[in-house]
């Protein structure tokens, strides 16, 4: 799959109904080390798989789609072990995907194990207005201290994000805040403009309480907006919080990494992830 594969790619998507932008879809196929693959029947493309590259570390296999009117062929199959395959040439990768409860037991036959548990949690028109009083921690990410963001989000998520955390925060710097204690940031969140909904995530943190400080300033932006956010499933105290304010869960999805996980990260400080296709 390569750049002008785009049209395409955005048609299956809209199809389906999923989240992702012409925007967020250029992230994943321009880079030059993008490994991403199309199923043609009838020079028409009815299957695509993506991968987003960290560091030749990690890489994240994700719009992993087939049209459906072509499902039942194995087609979905077909491009999952081609893409495994060509991924697993770059020397002592990690291969990871985020998977839905229907891919998750084909993924399992094909060697992934279960790392964790995200709930996507849904507000179709959030309310509005939380607190009164502004945070004084709060500030908006700029371009000083997204080294910091990037160094701190590694030190989470297991590799340096240096692409997929600049593309959130330079295309949509009204999502992206960071809290400060102390002098030094203790907790962050990014987001982005979907089809849908407007994406939160990721957000990593100190502690529940610092995270929720955070969401605080970043919902307040958004009255009477679709929002999601995939949250870890540990992290009950963020859960418990979001139902409050009006979020409901659509439904799990599964972290999983194919036979070895070198790069696991730290999960307590994760609390919510960029969305199934970026990790």
């Amino acid at each position: 799959m390569i750049g002008s594969d785009l049209v395409d790619l955005s048609r299956l998507v809209r199809l389906l109904g999923w989240n992702q932008t012409d925007s967020d879809l250029r992230l994943l196929l321009e880079p030059e080390d993008a490994v991403n693959l199309v199923a043609i029947q009838n020079d028409r493309v009815v299957g695509t798989v993506a991968s987003i590259n960290y560091q030749n570390r990690v890489c994240w296999i994700g719009m992993m789609i087939v049209d459906a009117a072509y499902r039942g062929q194995g087609i979905g199959g077909l491009l999952m072990r081609s893409i495994i395959q060509e991924l697993q040439k770059i020397d002592g990768i990690a291969i990871k995907l985020d998977a839905t409860p229907k891919g998750r037991p084909v993924y399992r036959k094909l060697g992934f194990e279960d790392e964790s548990t995200i709930y996507r949690m849904v507000c179709s028109q959030f309310p509005g207005r939380i607190s009164t009083a502004k945070d004084p921690g709060v500030s908006a990410i700029n371009h000083n201290n997204l080294p910091q963001i990037i160094n701190l989000d590694q030190a989470v998520f297991g590799v340096r994000r240096t692409q997929l955390l600049s593309y959130l925060a330079t295309t949509f710097p009204d999502k992206g805040h960071l809290l400060e204690e102390g002098g030094r940031i203790a907790a962050f969140a990014l987001g982005r403009l979907g089809r849908q909904y407007h994406h939160i995530g990721p957000a990593i943190g100190s502690s529940p309480d610092t995270v929720i400080r955070l969401l605080q300033t970043v919902l307040e932006k958004l009255p009477q907006k679709a929002i999601v956010m995939d949250v870890c499933s540990h992290q009950t105290k963020i859960l418990k919080w979001l139902e409050a304010q009006g979020f409901q869960c659509q439904r799990p999805l599964y972290r999983m990494y194919l036979r070895h996980n070198p790069y696991p990260g730290d999960g307590q400080r994760q609390y919510l992830i960029g969305g199934p296709e970026f990790g």
